[in-house]
């Protein structure tokens, strides 16, 4: 198995896959492209609602850190989490081995 060919089918992480196929595929870039602005403009859209929370909290009256979660859990309660805080990702261990080795061959 070719490297390229090794790393199209193990990478998991989104970003990484999509450098890979907009090097061999450059047709599908505006396709990746338009789908990296879609998620940009969500995470922008929680930070900005991240930000209006933290300019409403007094500063004075944060005590603690649950103090702080607290202000906090409103706003991440309705995000999901990102699915590298989800799944497991021993595969990366392996990954770099496997990529090592065929980089030596």
């Amino acid at each position: 198995m070719e490297q390229r060919d090794f790393q199209r089918n193990n990478f998991k992480c989104a970003e990484e896959n999509d450098i890979i196929v907009m090097q061999d595929e450059p047709e599908r870039i505006p396709e990746i492209f338009k789908s990296y602005q879609e998620k940009n403009a969500v995470d922008l859209e929680f930070k900005t609602r991240v930000m209006e929370r933290l300019k409403q909290i007094e500063y004075s009256s944060v005590s603690s850190i649950r103090d702080l979660g607290e202000y906090l859990k409103k706003i991440a309660e309705d995000r999901a989490l990102p699915a590298a805080d989800v799944e497991l990702q021993f595969y990366r261990i392996d990954l770099a081995k496997k990529l090592r080795n065929i980089s030596s061959e």
